[in-house]
């Protein structure tokens, strides 16, 4: 058995105790310890096994929780071209709203759809380098 191992069946023992030399010690022998499978002396403390099954807890909580259905939809999907898409979409319709509701040409929405098209063309070799990376990754397994 690894010393890690002891280690963390004496993290809930209620015969542990610290030295500031050793370490984790037996407070029944005052000897860091040495048992091989188990630990004739070892008596669980119920605090220490609470405290670990609460950091657990807190852990796992912590993590985004993502349903089936809503990480189906979002595999696959390149929300920077999606964004750039909306930003062209949004340039057209402001764009045909200032001609034909007051016959005028505005230059911002010119200015959205180039800066649009940049951010679909930017999503797009996001897309392709991310492919490279992970079939890099797949051959190297």
């Amino acid at each position: 058995m690894l010393h890690t191992e002891r280690l963390e069946l004496c993290g809930v023992c209620g015969n542990r105790g610290f030295s500031s030399k050793q370490g984790v010690i037996c407070q029944l022998t005052d000897d860091r310890p040495t048992f091989e499978d188990d630990c004739v002396n070892f008596s669980e403390d119920f605090n220490a096994i609470a405290g670990l099954i609460r950091e657990e807890e807190d852990r796992i909580g912590k993590q985004p929780q993502v349903s089936e259905r809503t990480a189906r939809i979002m595999h696959g999907v390149n929300f920077v071209a999606v964004f750039g898409a909306i930003m062209v979409t949004v340039s057209l319709l402001w764009l045909l709203i200032g001609i034909f509701q007051m016959n005028r040409i505005y230059f911002y929405p010119i200015g959205l759809f180039v800066f649009g098209m940049f951010v679909i063309f930017v999503g797009i070799l996001n897309r392709r380098k991310e492919r490279e990376q992970k079939d890099l990754l797949d051959e190297e397994l």
